[in-house]
């Protein structure tokens, strides 16, 4: 009876420690930020579009023609006119689809302006071929007994050959200060989209892997474009970012400020971490606790400096490095 109950015991007290072992370090937190634009305090300011670099150039030519389109309907700063930005690109020699920044803040003074934005597009397109099995109702004939013959309808199967087109576009969008050459932001978007293609006719002998190909259905090449064209543009708009970031569950006395977090209360949240990080100044888990509720209310500035801080401290954390990067 007593080997029986020690057997017990230990057996609790192991899956109590493998519990207590196993229990996440970290706790996930979702919020919703406002973003300012991409110019952040530059409004008002003359901005230049030099289009995208890329070694499509019809494509980065179609990208840049809706991505202006799309600038034209801004009122937070000046667009210098494309047409001014085209004479100045004639009076010199490049490379088109590839302009340096030394031609882009040099174009930029031709024109007059104080911000130049030059992007980068890069696109792979994909074919990958397959064929659906479907039925059709066919009329067939059987004798019925005798001299007579019935009709008959019957699911038949066949295969309908097909082709999936998928388009992948990567942007880049860069903003550089024309009086300085420095570049003040980056903005990177990727977006995919694909394209069911039915055939007339299966094809011989096709490929069992995604085939990269040089064009796609321009249906489906439009599609992703505009859309590209958007999500960029979206970028000179205050707008609402939803974000995921992970904090420490495991601080030595963060249990309120933990709690205050998983209930949105960042006020709380916030006088609680400040206060931690007072008393424990060297601990890396609480200045990334204390980034991450600066970056839900808003403060930018004071976030980046509590990221700095607890890298400073933990270089090598991985989850401090993934929170730090502040990206979407």
């Amino acid at each position: 009876m007593f080997i029986r109950r020690l057997y017990f015991l230990t057996c609790f007290t192991l899956l109590a420690g493998f519990a207590f072992g196993c229990a996440p370090a970290v706790q996930p937190v979702a919020f919703s930020v406002t973003r300012p634009p991409l110019l952040g305090s530059m409004e008002k300011s003359r901005v230049a579009c030099l289009g995208f670099n890329g070694a499509d150039l019809a494509l980065a030519g179609q990208l840049n023609a809706f991505f202006m389109r799309r600038l034209n309907t801004n009122t937070t700063f000046v667009l210098v006119e494309p047409l001014r930005v085209a004479q100045a690109f004639a009076g010199r020699a490049y490379r088109p689809g590839d302009i340096s920044d030394t031609q882009a803040v040099s174009i930029g003074r031709d024109v007059g302006a104080q911000i130049v934005m030059i992007g980068r597009l890069e696109a792979r397109f994909t074919e990958t071929y397959g064929e659906e099995k479907k039925y059709r109702m066919e009329e067939s004939f059987r004798p019925s007994g005798g001299a007579t013959m019935q009709i008959r309808l019957d699911n038949v199967p066949y295969y309908e050959p097909y082709i999936d087109q998928r388009a992948a576009l990567f942007g880049i969008l860069r903003v550089l200060d024309v009086e300085t050459g420095e570049e003040r932001r980056r903005e990177s978007v990727r977006i995919a989209d694909t394209l069911h293609v039915v055939l007339t006719k299966p094809i011989e002998n096709p490929p069992k892997e995604p085939v990269v190909v040089e064009r796609i259905t321009p249906a489906l090449a439009d599609r992703v474009v505009v859309r590209l064209a958007d999500l960029l543009a979206d970028r000179f708009s205050w707008r609402s970012v939803a974000l995921s970031r992970q904090i420490y569950r495991n601080v030595q006395g963060g249990e309120a400020g933990l709690a205050a977090v998983l209930r949105a209360d960042w006020a709380q949240a916030r006088e609680i971490w400040e206060s931690m990080v007072r008393e424990a100044p060297q601990n890396a888990k609480a200045w990334n606790n204390l980034a991450v509720v600066y970056e839900a209310i808003g403060e930018s500035e004071s976030a980046l400096s509590a990221y700095e801080k607890a890298l400073s401290l933990a270089p090598l954390d991985k989850r401090i490095l993934a929170n730090s990067r502040q990206e979407e």
